[in-house]
């Protein structure tokens, strides 16, 4: 899964860095803010926590606040991110876990093996 990182940015600024899809969802405290990493995912992904390690890793140890912005996220990525000290913003919040997103992204391969209406193919 693909995200994006861009690197100090005044937080006033943060709005108008932002795709336009979550214009509109920083908060206050977040736009005063002095300098701001910004993570951005797709807004049409649920972010899970490997997507959430792997940006997480390409951010270690850069020192600015990061807020991170996306579609959806699994509860255990946004504890990582939420953990990491990262501020997360989404548009939904629909409540996946890792394992409820992954058994509907990849059915057990009995049910991969039926057609519509669950009628054996």
């Amino acid at each position: 899964m693909r995200f994006s990182i861009s690197r100090k940015i005044p937080g006033p600024d943060l709005e108008a860095a932002l795709p336009k899809r979550y214009s509109g969802l920083t908060d206050a405290t977040t736009r005063r803010r002095r300098q701001l990493t910004l993570l951005a995912f797709p807004d049409d992904h649920v972010v899970t926590s490997a997507d959430a390690a792997r940006a997480l890793k390409r951010l270690e140890g850069k020192g600015d606040d990061v807020v991170a912005f996306m579609g959806d996220a699994t509860t255990e990525a946004l504890a990582s991110l939420r953990g990491a000290g990262a501020r997360v913003f989404t548009l939904r919040s629909f409540g996946w876990t890792d394992a409820r997103y992954a058994a509907i992204r990849h059915p057990p391969s009995h049910e991969r093996d039926r057609g519509p209406g669950g009628r054996p193919k």
